[in-house]
């Protein structure tokens, strides 16, 4: 089994859990690494992804694209 057993250089450990000692981390506004497996509606995870690419800044958004079944309808 791999599993990140610190947060990286830099991360914001966000949660943990009696079996994985980082469970979410985050590395500044743009990197949000997850150990867990979120039992999520297809909404509930589309709602995360747009909210996350919503928020990123437009010169970011320059230089990525949702792939097309990920794009709102």
């Amino acid at each position: 089994m791999f599993q990140v057993l610190i947060p990286p250089p830099g991360a914001v450990q966000l949660a943990s859990s009696g079996r994985t000692k980082v469970e979410i981390f985050a590395v500044g506004d743009h990197v949000l690494g997850m150990q867990c497996y979120p039992e999520f509606s297809q909404d509930v995870m589309m709602d995360i992804i747009h909210t996350i690419f919503d928020g990123f800044e437009p010169r970011y958004k320059k230089s990525l694209s949702l792939s097309k079944s990920l794009r709102r309808k």
